[in-house]
């Protein structure tokens, strides 16, 4: 992971090796964390003293069986972040919308309400999601580009994928809830990962947004579409 001056710089060409080596680049979560020396000193002093910006703990959880009331203990695993430390994510207007974006703030305030992640049941995954401002980052106009997001390319962007790339493979599935119904198994997919450089594309916000609702015996359980968005967010790069 790099911070903001970092990754301007290599989009512009630096070498990461260059970055890493260099003295005054803080490193934090056993190095796999750098941060630029002109960001360095906003960071809050807990990050500086243990030079972390989470933690992962274990906690303890018991399952009871139905039949016998017979229970067995099992662990999850809880990400803690420091004080004034989170998870950061951006979102992409292509023209100005009032409607969608209050929309949007509306989402966000109920996804905070009940949660991220897993066992929010358990009261785990409560947020509170606040807009930071803008963020500036080149366009994908020239021979390469590099994906800040999931990306699931559609048939005409294969060319992407085939000359001076670089790209990881994920397999992504998890969990639906859907009113009236159980909690099931989305349909996984396979997405080309977070940080992947690919070739020209000609749009602007590539990839598809494709439905993942649970399908047994070719009947769609939900009756509703349960969208997982393959877009990319293309950010401009030089190599």
């Amino acid at each position: 992971y790099v911070s903001h001056s970092i990754f301007d710089a290599l989009l512009k060409g630096d070498s990461l090796a260059d970055w890493y080596a260099r003295a005054d680049v803080l490193k934090l979560q056993n190095r796999t964390v750098l941060i630029g020396p002109s960001e360095s000193n906003a960071l809050p002093p807990a990050v500086r003293a243990d030079e972390k910006i989470w933690t992962i703990d274990k906690r303890p959880r018991v399952t009871v069986g139905r039949a016998v009331a017979n229970s067995q203990i099992y662990f999850t695993g809880l990400t803690v972040f420091q004080k004034d430390c989170g998870l950061w994510f951006g979102v992409r207007w292509f023209e100005q919308d009032t409607e969608t974006e209050q929309l949007l703030k509306d989402a966000l305030t109920d996804l905070g309400d009940a949660g991220l992640g897993g066992e929010r049941n358990a009261g785990f995954g409560q947020c509170k999601i606040e807009m930071k401002g803008t963020l500036e980052l080149p366009d994908a106009t020239g021979e390469h580009w590099v994906t800040l997001s999931r990306y699931l390319p559609n048939e005409k962007e294969m060319d992407a994928l085939r000359r001076g790339v670089a790209y990881g493979i994920e397999n992504i599935g998890g969990w639906v809830l859907s009113q009236g119904h159980k909690s099931q198994r989305r349909r996984a997919i396979r997405v080309l990962k977070e940080g992947s450089v690919l070739g020209r594309v000609e749009r602007a916000a590539p990839g598809e947004i494709v439905d993942v609702q649970p399908n047994y015996d070719e009947k769609e359980s939900f009756g509703h579409a349960v969208w997982r968005s393959g877009r990319a967010l293309a950010v401009g790069t030089q190599i």
